[in-house]
């Protein structure tokens, strides 16, 4: 689906996404960079790499996260204007605490 132009996101982002927070704070909106469609990892060298996703890569990757990380995204549409176009997913809002150092290496 194609969003109004109107759609746009709030607040910049790191490498792959900026976004806007929807639902009373309870759901974002991920706009990919402009002209972008994150990122997909090659595999085939002994280490891991991230490349430039095409979108059906992207798209695809959101599925096996969703799948294996148990996570909601959702594709909401392809955001437009004049000089750029954008991939947005949403993705609830989830509250958390900062991982250990230990949890993240294991």
């Amino acid at each position: 689906m194609i969003l109004p132009a109107r759609i746009k996101p709030e607040r910049q982002g790191g490498r792959e996404h900026d976004l806007t927070q929807v639902a009373d704070g309870r759901l974002w909106w991920k706009f990919t960079k402009p002209w972008s469609s994150g990122y997909a990892v090659d595999l085939s060298s002994p280490e891991p790499i991230l490349l430039p996703a095409r979108p059906l890569q992207y798209l695809a990757r959101l599925k096996l996260q969703n799948r294996y990380f148990g996570d909601a995204m959702r594709f909401v549409g392809i955001a437009h204007d004049p000089k750029s176009r954008r991939l947005v997913i949403s993705q609830p809002d989830i509250q958390g605490r900062p991982a250990a150092w230990d949890e993240i290496d294991q």
